[in-house]
């Protein structure tokens, strides 16, 4: 595959400046080359290019290719962003490699970061897309107030997961998703959700689980939680 580049409108066939920049500047590809395009939802053309402009990269479309996701269950982390924005952008990139269609981002009690650019987050996605060959960008939300995410409509969900760290005794993500069922993994953030907030989200319908018996990070629970319901979704 050429170099691939993200234009969510591919039909448009012209690159928005950073990914032009991209092209021009630091490839320095011309006129004529070959380039891959992809609008970051499985639609993905071999083009070429016909202007060579660091601010409006225009191409012309060779080859078109649609590629459907591997399972129609969607896969949803909500989580509270770590202090550490470094971490935040390693969990995105984890996630985008393994296939994931969505992330939240709550502000909880306990949370640390009470800004987060979501804008930064996807440019880490795309980066991971185009290593790990996933045609799919994940849909990213800004971050919203723990209440306030709880009143978002989850009917598109069979299954609405919640990992925290009580003492009662909680089954695992394995124990309880089937395949082809779409899911979304409430993740807390150090310290753990208040028990008021565990309480909440109980009442709105999620199940509380555990991740096993080490205390993970949180960055380290989403990643993990992410792998296993990829791994359920290729039995």
């Amino acid at each position: 595959m050429s170099h691939l580049f993200l234009n969510k409108d591919v039909y448009s066939c012209i690159l928005d400046e950073q990914e032009s920049v991209h092209v021009v500047k630091v490839l320095r590809l011309k006129e004529g080359d070959a380039i891959t395009v992809t609008n970051g939802n499985g639609i993905i053309v071999s083009a070429q290019i016909t202007k060579a402009d660091h601010r409006k990269c225009g191409y012309k479309i060779i080859e078109e290719q649609k590629i459907d996701k591997r399972s129609a269950a969607r896969i949803h982390i909500a989580i509270s962003p770590t202090k550490n924005i470094e971490r935040m952008e390693w969990l995105v990139e984890k996630c985008t490699e393994f296939g994931i269609d969505a992330f939240s981002f709550v502000l909880t009690e306990h949370s640390e970061r009470k800004n987060l650019a979501v804008t930064k987050l996807e440019k880490t996605s795309f980066a991971a897309i185009k290593q790990s060959g996933q045609p799919f960008l994940p849909v990213f939300s800004e971050l919203i107030a723990f209440n306030n995410f709880l009143k978002q409509d989850f009917s598109a969900y069979e299954y609405k997961l919640i990992a925290c760290l009580d003492e009662d005794i909680k089954p695992t993500i394995m124990q309880l998703v089937p395949a082809n069922k779409s899911c979304i993994v409430l993740i807390g953030p150090e310290g753990d959700f208040t028990g008021s907030e565990v309480q909440q989200a109980v009442e709105k319908g999620f199940v509380k689980i555990s991740l096993g018996n080490s205390i993970l990070r949180t960055e380290t629970a989403a990643i993990a939680s992410c792998h296993i319901l990829n791994l359920i979704q290729e039995k």
